[in-house]
């Protein structure tokens, strides 16, 4: 007896970067995809600052998180050619690095301490003095101490390719509905109203919401703010974080003289409510760092949601029969969404899947068999 037919080859549980990078990858490949979110808009990708920064951010602790990521940045430049040539529109995508900069002797410290840890894994940084901060972005506080470049990260507008792979995904013909999904069941999901979508493939990529699923992962909620540099003022160079009173704080470089501040942490649950006194510190904080803001324009405070794991790292990999998880990405789902979109891809194709993704299976949490 032949096997039931099913009504989409591919289901995509989740509307966020990484549900339409995998939807738009396998659309191209001649896959029958659905894409389901009853509100896109809600992705944590709309709120995120875009630093694509694996070398910044890595640590000795999270050996295979920062390997993964750094094998995702290396995918970003060909990810974003081929999005622009499938879309038709450029996106802010640039490789100027990140400025680590001391602003007192507490944050020389950790800074030293940051440049002993990443020399230590071997990735390549440039100790600078302030002067040599400054020649990189001369907006910075004239209490500047000294600082830490990072070549090779980068930086790429997240809401720019959330636009762009909504219109290609529409040009592959990606059936796309905007709806709500209670429940797996078997080879289908079941919607809110009921009815019921069958796939030889469902892929949960709902993001902070994937809990619902059973997957362990609940939400981190943060604060950017976007600001404008006013006519007559100079916008940000390029990338800068630093420490101010123990807070990690950075802001990102946009063109036009924008720039998005970030980022708070806060275990809130769903709540997505802008609260005042997050805000005021990010901005003293950037302040610290970038006394000009003050003549910037506030142009938008926007609070998402990250979808966080019990060891922060994602969570890729087979779920249950039939349903793939590519959720849990935390701090890092920009950056990890080229490396990620293969690894499903190759899952669902066949392919081999990158051995970088091999650490991340979605059920190491469980208690050995």
């Amino acid at each position: 007896m032949s096997a039931p037919a099913h009504d989409r080859d591919v289901v995509v549980v989740g509307g966020g970067i990484i549900g339409r990078a995998v939807a738009w990858q396998l659309a191209e490949r001649g896959v029958d995809v659905e894409l389901l979110d009853p509100d896109p808009s809600r992705a944590a990708a709309h709120v995120a600052a875009g630093m694509l920064a694996p070398v910044s951010e890595a640590t000795p602790e999270e050996g295979p998180l920062a390997a993964l990521g750094l094998a995702s940045a290396e995918r970003w430049p060909d990810f974003v050619r081929g999005l622009e040539a499938a879309a038709g529109q450029a996106i802010d995508h640039r490789a100027h690095g990140t400025l680590h900069v001391a602003v007192d002797a507490d944050a020389a410290a950790e800074l030293d301490e940051l440049a002993r840890r990443l020399d230590a894994m071997g990735l390549e940084t440039q100790r600078l003095s302030a002067t040599e901060c400054r020649d990189h972005e001369p907006l910075l506080a004239p209490g500047v101490r000294g600082g830490l470049f990072a070549p090779s990260d980068h930086v790429v507008d997240p809401r720019a390719v959330m636009a762009a792979l909504a219109l290609a995904g529409q040009r592959a013909g990606i059936v796309e509905t905007r709806a709500a999904v209670t429940e797996l069941a078997g080879d289908g999901i079941v919607l809110e109203d009921g009815s019921r979508r069958t796939a030889r493939r469902i892929v949960v990529a709902a993001g902070a919401w994937s809990g619902a699923f059973g997957l362990p992962v609940h939400p981190v909620r943060g604060e950017t703010l976007h600001l404008a540099a006013r006519d007559g003022h100079e916008g940000l160079g390029g990338n800068v974080r630093g420490i101010v009173a123990g807070r990690s704080v950075y802001l990102a470089a946009r063109r036009g003289g924008r720039a998005v501040v970030g980022s708070t942490m806060e275990e809130l649950g769903f709540d997505t409510r802008a609260r005042v006194g997050a805000v005021r510190q990010l901005l003293a904080d950037a302040r610290a760092l970038v006394p000009a803001i003050d003549e910037y324009e506030l142009v938008e405070i926007a609070v998402g949601l990250r979808p966080a794991s019990p060891d922060n790292g994602p969570l890729i990999g087979h779920w249950s029969p039939g349903v793939i998880a590519a959720t849990g990405h935390f701090r890092n789902g920009i950056l990890l969404t080229p490396i990620t979109v293969d690894a499903v891809v190759a899952m669902v194709t066949g392919d081999p899947v990158p051995p970088s993704v091999t650490p991340f299976d979605p059920h190491r949490f469980e208690p050995a068999r």
